[in-house]
């Protein structure tokens, strides 16, 4: 039979091989090799940026807005003046003088007045009474109709005026004159004439 000497250090080596065999394997480590994004080994610190390229704000301006312009004013029509208006009045029938009218007849008229900012008045005023009835008509038309007889106040003597009113100079060429105006079981009133009448 063969003996077997172990020395110390054989000894040693061998629990070493055998508590090595028994230790936990660790898996092998990855080389050392770069990837895509490599790792910082400090802190990343803040870049502060050139000043050229410090972003700045610079509102733009809006666009200007569309102005409205107002479309012109019409050019009023020149005023005409006095003599102007009253020649474009023109009298197709006029009452004639010391006319006599019957309670249940009309008065008529006729004319054409071609200034059209003004205005015709007709005014029957009772000779003795000062009571009065009239009519008012626009200007710028032809005009033909009959005013009623028994629309006066009462029979008698009138004072008649046809005039053109204008709001610049008043009243314009006034025609004037006398008629009278009867009713059927009145007697005709006694008129005397003065030569102021």
């Amino acid at each position: 039979m063969k003996r077997v000497f172990i020395t110390a250090t054989g000894l040693l080596l061998t629990v070493a091989v055998f508590l090595g065999a028994c230790a936990p394997v660790s898996p092998p480590q990855p080389s050392a090799t770069p990837g895509l994004f490599p790792t910082l080994a400090d802190t990343p610190q803040p870049v502060t940026l050139p000043p050229t390229w410090t972003p700045t704000f610079t509102p733009t301006p809006a666009p200007p807005t569309a102005t409205l312009t107002p479309p012109p004013s019409p050019t009023p029509a020149p005023t005409l003046t006095a003599a102007e208006i009253c020649d474009s009045l023109t009298l197709l029938y006029e009452i004639p003088p010391r006319h006599v009218y019957r309670w249940e007849q009309v008065i008529p008229f006729a004319f054409t007045i071609e200034a059209d900012d003004v205005v015709v008045r007709f005014v029957a005023t009772h000779h003795a009474t000062e009571e009065n009835q009239g009519l008012q008509l626009e200007g710028g038309q032809s005009y033909l109709f009959e005013f009623q007889v028994s629309l006066l106040p009462r029979p008698g003597l009138y004072d008649w005026s046809l005039v053109v009113h204008s709001p610049h100079y008043g009243d314009l060429c006034a025609r004037e004159g006398l008629f009278f105006a009867l009713q059927l079981g009145t007697p005709a009133p006694e008129i005397t004439m003065t030569p102021a009448d």
